[in-house]
């Protein structure tokens, strides 16, 4: 089954891109890549126009800037992303991309939603240094050049070399990712976003962070600012609202998918938190599917 999500997609016809796709429908297709976690990596030149963004997608977007700039979105708002960064922008969150500048240049991959890439699983775009983005964006265009040579083409070795090159980026973002007790609040809350439906209390909160209740509110308030329990509703409500948005359903389902058994009390919560009551959202995406 197709898994379904929501996307805003704007290109320029000035623009180029290439890319290389681990499934078979796709222009370009490597038996090979999908074992490694890889849905798509590709080049691109872009100019005039480009606009991306997308809510609930199942995979992972990494994008590696070598001229140009552009910005990223996240939710409501924009970071520029200019020459030797890299940024991951993580499944199932609300993100996307702009271009900034009259010329962007970039490599970027799809990655699918696998354990090989659960470290990437976070509340927040994950930003990094890149060590050699020049070196990633060649050899992804090597790779999708000695693709389209067919059965003269080099493919095995250009694949190895990409994902020797993809592998020194991911080595120094995971080293850079280690967490600290923010940041395992932070996947935390990932998990109450992902999973409204679950009776999440604050004891279990704890103890999946290994810390008492009292370090725990502590720590929410040095955070957010906010009680564990308040925190708790907050995702929940934050999930309710994308869904909404998305046209995921409507107030009856969406309530129930974020684990109210009354409607009435969910409608109360989310016109307390947001100041208006769910029906008055309307949905602002078209859907996809991947």
């Amino acid at each position: 089954m197709a898994t379904i999500y929501h996307e805003k997609f704007e290109v320029s016809a000035q623009s180029t891109q290439h890319s290389v796709g681990g499934r078979s429908y796709c222009n370009d297709y490597l038996h090979g890549l999908l074992d490694r976690g890889i849905l798509l990596a590709g080049v691109s030149q872009l100019r005039e126009h480009h606009y991306v963004e997308r809510l609930d997608a199942p995979f992972h977007v990494l994008l590696c800037c070598q001229e140009g700039h552009g910005h990223v979105l996240e939710g409501d708002t924009r970071r520029p992303l200019g020459p030797g960064q890299l940024v991951v922008l993580p499944a199932h969150r609300h993100g996307g991309f702009v271009l900034g500048s009259p010329y962007w240049r970039l490599a970027w991959l799809v990655l699918d939603d696998v354990a090989a890439w659960d470290f990437l699983k976070q509340p927040q775009a994950l930003w990094a240094q890149a060590q050699a983005a020049e070196s990633l964006y060649l050899s992804i265009a090597c790779l999708h050049q000695e693709v389209q040579l067919g059965q003269r083409g080099h493919t095995q070795g250009a694949l190895q070399l990409m994902l020797d090159t993809l592998q020194r980026e991911m080595t120094a973002l995971q080293a850079a990712r280690r967490p600290t007790r923010a940041q395992q609040l932070g996947a935390l809350l990932e998990k109450i976003y992902l999973n409204p439906a679950t009776c999440w209390t604050v004891p279990m909160l704890a103890g999946q962070l290994g810390m008492s209740q009292t370090t725990l509110t502590r720590l929410c308030q040095q955070q957010h600012r906010a009680t564990p329990q308040q925190l708790i509703i907050a995702e929940r409500m934050k999930r309710a609202y994308a869904w909404l948005q998305t046209g995921y359903g409507n107030v009856t389902e969406v309530a129930t998918a974020c684990g109210y058994e009354e409607v009435a009390s969910f409608s109360r919560r989310f016109a307390q938190h947001f100041g208006l009551p769910p029906g008055q959202i309307e949905p602002r995406y078209a859907p996809g599917a991947g």
